[in-house]
């Protein structure tokens, strides 16, 4: 009874160690999958980051360029002789032309803040340049008639 009682002690002490060796073996395993997990996962924040700087800068130089046309077309305007002496066509001229510089402006200054912040950032530029735009070729309009 005495062996008996030995090898049940035995099998309990070689069982408890088994299961911490082998606890100590999944918690490595675990530990090497969370990082290799952080690594992809910092690999892909600095692709995305990438990504969003460079979709600002690609912005910002098609931005410039609009803002460069709706400046020539403002000189177009001011150069008109037959509209020049009109008080209100020369403060219409000048309303545009400061509300392009404003947009080139905000534009220029604009800091990163976050994808979701740049989106809605550039969705508002957008329609406010497509809306300076509308109104550069409405006063054309009007005024050649």
């Amino acid at each position: 009874m005495k062996m008996t009682h030995s090898i049940v002690i035995l099998t309990v002490i070689i069982f408890s160690i088994g299961s911490i060796i082998t606890s100590c073996m999944d918690s490595k395993s675990n530990t090497e999958n969370v990082s290799e997990n952080v690594a992809e996962a910092r690999e892909k924040y600095n692709q995305d980051k990438e990504a969003y700087l460079e979709d600002i800068k690609n912005y910002k130089k098609e931005m410039d360029k609009e803002y460069e046309s709706n400046k020539r077309h403002i000189a177009e305007l001011r150069a008109d002789k037959a509209n020049e002496a009109k008080a209100a066509y020369n403060e219409k001229v000048a309303a545009l032309e400061a509300a392009n510089d404003r947009l080139k402006n905000k534009i220029d200054t604009y800091q990163a803040e976050g994808y979701a912040k740049w989106e809605i950032a550039k969705a508002e530029f957008s329609r406010d340049m497509s809306n300076l735009g509308q109104s550069l070729k409405d006063f054309t309009i009007k005024n050649n008639k």
